[in-house]
C-alpha cells in the first residue's frame, strides 16, 4: 500500500510539471491555463473487482482542475452498478467532476447529462452522444467568446456522414479547440481539417487515463498507463 501510494504521488508530481506540446508538436516549458483529467470506459460491474480496482486508481491519480468522465461508467446501467461507480467517485476529493453517459450506461444515469462550465477561461461542454442535439451544441457554443472543448461518449467517426458534416461545421464556426470522447477503447489524437483535435482515451477498466492541457488555443495530451 505504501508502494502505491509512493508511486502515485511520484506521478502527481511529474504531470504538475511536465512540459507542454504546442499544437505544431513542438515542446515547450510553460504553465496551463486548464488541466482536464479524462477517463472513459470504466465499465463497472457489480461481479469481480479488477475494473473497479483499475478505476480506484485511476480516480486517485486522475490530476486536474476538472475531471472529466465520458460515458460507459458502468456495464449494465443498474442501480447497482451505479451505486458502485459512486461510491468510487468520490474518491477523486473536491475536484469538480462532471460525466457523460456512453451506451452502456443504460437506466437512469444519476449525473447531469447535457452540460456547460467555464472553467479557467475554456468552455466544457457535455453532449449525451447517445442522443445528441446539435442546436443545444450550437446554443452552448455560440453563447460565449471562451475558446470550448467538447466532451461525449462516441469517437466521432461513429457517427453518420450527415451528423459529422453537421458537427465539423459547427465546430469550424466556432474555433472548437477538441472533440474528447471515449468508446473505441483507443487512444487517439487527430488534427481534423475543421482545426479541432479529436481525442479518445484508452479505458480506466484497464487502468488509463489522460491529461489534457489547454494553454490558449494549444492542447497537449498525455496518456498515463497505471497498470
Amino acid at each position: 500500500m505504501r508502494k502505491t501510494f509512493l508511486i502515485l504521488l511520484a506521478l502527481c508530481l511529474v504531470l504538475a510539471i511536465a512540459p507542454c506540446v504546442s499544437a505544431q508538436g513542438l515542446p515547450s516549458i510553460c504553465v496551463p491555463g486548464l488541466v482536464i483529467a479524462h477517463m472513459t470506459d470504466a465499465h463497472i460491474t457489480t461481479l469481480g473487482n479488477v475494473s473497479a480496482q483499475r478505476a480506484k486508481a485511476v480516480f486517485l491519480s486522475a490530476q486536474g482542475d476538472v475531471l472529466v468522465d465520458t460515458g460507459d461508467c458502468t456495464e449494465h446501467g443498474t442501480a447497482l452498478e451505479w451505486g458502485r461507480y459512486q461510491r468510487l467517485a468520490v474518491l477523486r476529493g473536491t475536484r469538480p467532476f462532471h460525466v457523460t453517459a456512453g451506451n452502456h450506461d443504460s437506466g437512469l444515469v444519476p449525473y447531469p447529462q447535457g452540460w456547460v462550465v467555464d472553467v479557467k477561461g475554456v468552455r466544457l461542454v457535455g453532449v449525451d452522444s447517445r442522443r445528441p442535439s446539435l442546436p443545444a451544441l450550437e446554443l452552448a457554443l455560440g453563447g460565449t467568446s471562451l475558446p470550448a472543448v467538447v466532451f461525449g461518449h462516441f469517437d466521432f467517426g461513429f457517427y453518420d456522414p450527415g451528423k459529422q458534416a453537421a458537427l465539423r461545421a459547427m465546430f469550424r464556426a466556432h474555433g472548437v479547440l477538441a472533440y474528447v470522447a471515449g468508446h473505441s477503447h483507443l487512444e487517439t489524437d487527430v488534427l481534423d481539417a475543421s482545426g479541432t483535435r479529436f481525442i479518445t482515451a484508452g479505458p480506466a477498466s484497464r487502468g488509463y487515463w489522460q491529461r489534457i492541457a489547454v494553454t490558449g488555443r494549444d492542447v497537449a495530451v498525455m496518456n498515463i498507463h497505471l497498470y
